[in-house]
């Protein structure tokens, strides 16, 4: 054990890495099947999921037989945002951050003197389909299925998400306890890329309610 923000980096780096490459459950192997350019069926799944930045260079494919690829990183808070809508907080009707309403939580404390914390991070992913010989069409589509994978990996809220980040639990030395994780938004968009070649991006925000008493 750590400190509880830490704690849950490696916890949803593992639940990740279990589900997406380890272990790909049945269902969402057979959707993230496609067909390379050699007739040959392929699952895909990422190449790379790390904690904090991409530094690599994804877009050096030309040797890579397991094109497309796709690179999955995980962050603390929003790097690339530092306005109050994604730092840390506590949970209130004060908090800056419109989604933290949608729970109806009124007061930062509940009876005993246990605080709600809001710990915030950002799961970020590019997919290329570089030399892959992939229609727009079916680009698209794998892109979308990692958004949507990765939302229902990182949600812990849905009691019939089996497939889910069960983080509730999770308690630090400093007596700070994880009770679930919420994906507050996301986004996925196409990017340039080389003719017949395609790059997509995107992000899935989550947050974890914890308690500290």
């Amino acid at each position: 054990m750590g400190e509880i923000v830490n704690d849950l980096l490696v916890s949803l780096k593992a639940h990740l890495q279990a589900k997406m490459i380890d272990s790909i459950p049945a269902e969402y192997e057979a959707m993230l099947t496609y067909t390379d350019s050699d007739g040959t069926d392929r699952v895909l799944e990422p190449s790379l999921i790390k904690i904090g930045r991409l530094q690599d260079d994804p877009t050096r494919l030309s040797d890579d037989p397991l094109v497309p690829s796709s690179h999955i990183a995980i962050q603390v808070q929003d790097p690339e945002d530092m306005s109050d809508g994604w730092k840390h907080s506590v949970a209130s009707s004060v908090d800056s951050s419109a989604t933290n309403l949608s729970l109806h939580i009124g007061y930062p404390y509940e009876i005993g003197g246990t605080r709600l914390w809001w710990r915030r991070f950002k799961v970020s992913f590019k997919v290329f389909f570089i030399y892959s010989d992939q229609t727009e069409e079916e680009a698209t589509r794998l892109a979308n299925l990692i958004r949507a994978t990765l939302e229902t990996y990182c949600e812990s809220r849905r009691p019939d998400n089996q497939h889910g980040w069960q983080c509730g639990g999770t308690t630090d030395t400093l007596g700070e306890s994880a009770i679930e994780a919420h994906v507050a938004k996301a986004h996925c968009v196409e990017l340039g890329g080389p003719e017949d070649d395609y790059i997509w991006e995107g992000a899935i925000w989550v947050q974890v309610l914890t308690e500290r008493s």
